[in-house]
């Protein structure tokens, strides 16, 4: 266990690496040891770290050796079986998600095994025999990705059921990129908020694996136990950095490369953004992506947006000294390919957008460098840029599903990584660096401070309501039952009330427990709150469901046909209210309805 008595700079006497100051929360560092990685506790959480060497299947072998107990607990397994759970969990084609779990590896994840890589393909095997994973297990855990774009996309392109109508699940992905540059600050800093699946899975396993190939540059991989490479988060000996945002297409290649093997080999050969585009294009994509990278030693930052057949590269002017960048594609060619499945999706990726904007316009306007702390702020910020109220979940930059946050300084080789449970980028980060001791070995950045960009938030009616919220998400994935769900959703409103989406929640909630009156008050006073007219239409909507369930058949029907006269409703609220005016909503009905717990919909 490492102390401030240990530090390269001992004088900092309220360094929150010394444990003995009580005014600072201690962060503890456990060393690596030959056979378990390293370990930085914090008052959130701990983050593992650990070194491996040699060929990408020797480095696959060590991690799974040294990290088996943290890899079975993690985002692999649940990755493994997320589609499964997808298919079966209230949604409209639970009756046939048997079928179109076996098309779906039959035809998408098992072609994509069949055409990886052979040094990929390679490196998993070691990885699973050492860790005591099933080789399937891995497989269908790092191809998930593709293959649950696959299964949307296709569902909504061959049936034609429209956007948001039909599989029940929305997407859960939504990052935000965040760079700034001089003169706002002394170096190059790429702020980054990785939002995805596995709440209680990715984020409780965090890991810093550190890299060093025995056939290219070291690098830096902040990811998760048992995820393989640097290709989603990374930074390497270069300067370069990079990082991935999804998007949804309808347009697949299952000839491509997964997205996690092509990042994972630019970070070990490339040493520019132009030879990491060269690496990209030579591995062309399965889906939609976008590489936001930077270099570290010129400053230099780009954006390398990709689809089958489709590319945008675009490098940052040298005047622009700030940009951030959401899952919202900027080249024409490709905006046209992104398909709306989910209007709630959209909107808020549309929000985070301009927030992110917002948040780094503010901060050029501050005098001084700015430092990772202000960075690490614009990740952690809740407000709604088209309110300017501040959110507990939906269009915010922070959310429930930010299972991973980073600031790098590319020119000093060094990331931040925020530790413990989403949304990562409101606790402690930790600094680490790509040599730590001068020998290719990366760890703690001892000569830095870990900092916390909020120290009120955690304790606030805010930051407690987001705690039982997330509790709540969880918990609804896990099986819990809509009663005790409802209770949390209760609790959080008692200590948030201004947050609409936790009315909606409730409201939705009590329709699928027979509460309609509940329901009804809880939508109204959603509808108090909103300004929006597309989500105020589909609040009504639900308004209009819980009337029927009241028997209020009139009532009920009043508000299908305002929803149906109003230009700004979606086309699954308009479809939904033309189904409720001819056909009253049943208690049966509500009780399959599919919840979003990230968006407070119904998908």
């Amino acid at each position: 266990m490492h102390d401030i008595s240990e530090s390269p700079n001992p004088a900092r006497q309220t360094s929150p690496w010394n444990p003995s100051v009580p005014t600072a929360p201690p962060c503890v560092v456990h060393p690596e040891r030959p056979h378990e990685p390293g370990r930085v506790s914090t008052p959130h959480g701990d983050l593992l770290f650990l070194n491996v060497r040699g060929s990408f299947a020797d480095m696959a072998g060590q991690l799974g050796e040294r990290m088996g107990d943290q890899i079975h607990a993690g985002a692999v397994p649940f990755f493994a079986t997320y589609l499964e759970a997808v298919l079966q969990k209230n949604s409209p084609v639970a009756k046939v998600s048997n079928v179109l779990r076996w098309a779906t590896h039959r035809w998408v994840t098992n072609r994509l095994e069949e055409n990886l890589p052979r040094e990929f393909y390679e490196a998993a095997l070691a990885l699973a025999r050492t860790s005591g994973l099933q080789p399937e297990t891995l497989f269908k855990a790092y191809l998930m990705p593709e293959s649950f774009l696959w299964l949307i996309g296709q569902y909504h392109k061959l049936l034609g059921t429209g956007p948001a109508n039909g599989l029940g699940a929305p997407p859960s992905f939504g990052c935000t990129s965040a760079v700034v540059r001089s003169p706002l600050s002394s170096t190059m800093m790429h702020g980054r908020n990785f939002d995805y699946f596995g709440v209680e899975h990715w984020d409780k396993n965090a890991t810093v694996v550190f890299y060093h190939p025995d056939d290219g540059i070291d690098y830096v991989a902040v990811s998760s136990a048992g995820i393989l490479g640097g290709g989603i988060t990374g930074m390497n000996a270069a300067g370069l950095t990079m990082v991935v945002h999804q998007h949804f297409l309808d347009e697949f290649d299952l000839d491509g490369v997964p997205v996690g093997y092509a990042g994972d080999k630019v970070m070990r050969h490339a040493h520019t953004i132009e030879e990491a585009v060269a690496i990209l294009r030579d591995n062309p994509p399965v889906a939609g992506w976008t590489y936001v990278m930077t270099e570290g030693d010129t400053g230099r930052a780009a954006i390398y947006e990709v689809a089958p057949g489709r590319e945008n590269f675009y490098v940052i002017p040298s005047s622009q000294h700030k940009f951030g960048y959401a899952n919202v594609y900027w080249g024409a060619d490709l905006v046209d390919a992104e398909v709306d499945y989910y209007p709630q999706y959209r909107r808020a990726n549309y929000a985070r957008q301009e927030r992110v904007n917002d948040c780094l316009r503010t901060l050029g306007e501050r005098d001084g460098d700015l430092a990772p702390v202000d960075v690490a702020g614009v990740l952690g910020d809740f407000v709604d840029p088209t309110t300017e109220r501040r959110r507990l979940f939906g269009k915010s930059i922070a959310n429930v599903n930010t299972v991973a946050s980073v600031v790098f300084e590319p020119e000093h080789r060094r990331v931040w990584v925020g530790a413990g449970g989403s949304p990562t980028s409101k606790n402690w980060f930790i600094p680490f660096t790509l040599d730590a001791n001068g020998s290719h070995t990366g760890g703690p950045d001892l000569s830095q401070d870990p900092f916390l960009p909020d120290r009120a938030w955690h304790h606030s009616a805010h930051g407690q309501a987001f705690e039982l919220y997330r509790k709540a998400c969880h918990r609804y994935w896990a099986g819990e039952t809509d009663s005790r769900l409802l209770i949390l959703i209760e609790h959080a409103l008692a200590l948030f009330p201004q947050e609409p989406n936790l009315h909606v929640l409730a409201g939705l909630l009590a329709l699928r427990i027979g509460r309609a009156k509940r329901a009804e008050g809880a939508f109204r006073r959603a509808l108090e709150q909103v300004v929006d007219p597309a989500r105020r239409a589909e609040i009504g909507l639900f308004l209009a469901w819980a009337l029927d369930l009241q028997e209020q058949r009139g009532a009920a029907k009043y508000l299908y046909k305002r929803i149906l006269k109003d230009d700004a409703c979606d086309a699954p609220t308009r479809k939904r209210a033309r189904i409720g005016r001819w056909k009253r909503f049943t208690q049966s009905q509500a009780e399959s309805l599919p919840l979003d717990f990230v968006y407070a919909g119904v998908p």
